[in-house]
């Protein structure tokens, strides 16, 4: 179990295990509750700046992994619990855009190549599936409507957005 501490300074703690990402709060776009976001179940703001959090959750999690947000900020994700990787349609490929892979339901989305997303999911034994062939994508046209609308996207506020960081 790991110790952190929420805006309020009450210390709480956290199984390192069920985490399944962790992201830089960003001001203007989280609530102002903390310095880490961290995903288990539930969202949790945390006072501990991200470096510390990453540390404390990988002495537990061995299969904590790293990419880049659309928005071109580094975030970490329990890549055994990922499927992946994801095609990406036309109209979801945009600010660096390559790839997608599904954690806890919703749909992250990443400026790596499908062959590393691919990468970290097998080398944690998560959900792999075949490489995608964006060539599916002749003329820019989705393959059906809501290809890739149907599922909740990480962070979506941030993805459509340009902030500051």
């Amino acid at each position: 179990m790991i110790t952190f501490t929420w805006a309020n300074g009450q210390k709480f703690e956290l199984d390192g295990t069920k985490v399944l990402r962790i992201r830089k709060t960003i001001k203007g776009f989280d609530e102002d509750l903390g310095n880490t976001l961290l995903d288990v179940n539930r969202s949790e703001y945390v006072q501990e700046l991200t470096p510390e959090a990453v540390k404390a959750v990988q002495a537990e999690l061995s299969t904590l992994s790293s990419l880049t947000q659309p928005v071109g900020e580094r975030f970490w994700f329990n890549a055994q619990a990922a499927s992946g990787p994801m095609p990406v349609g036309p109209s979801k490929r945009k600010d660096g855009i390559l790839s997608a892979f599904d954690i806890g339901g919703k749909r992250q989305y990443v400026r790596e190549a499908h062959e590393e997303v691919a990468a970290l999911i097998k080398a944690a034994k998560g959900d792999l599936r075949p490489v995608p062939d964006d060539s599916i994508f002749k003329n820019n046209l989705e393959p059906n409507q809501g290809f890739d609308t149907e599922i909740e996207e990480w962070d979506a506020v941030l993805n459509q957005t340009k902030p500051v960081v």
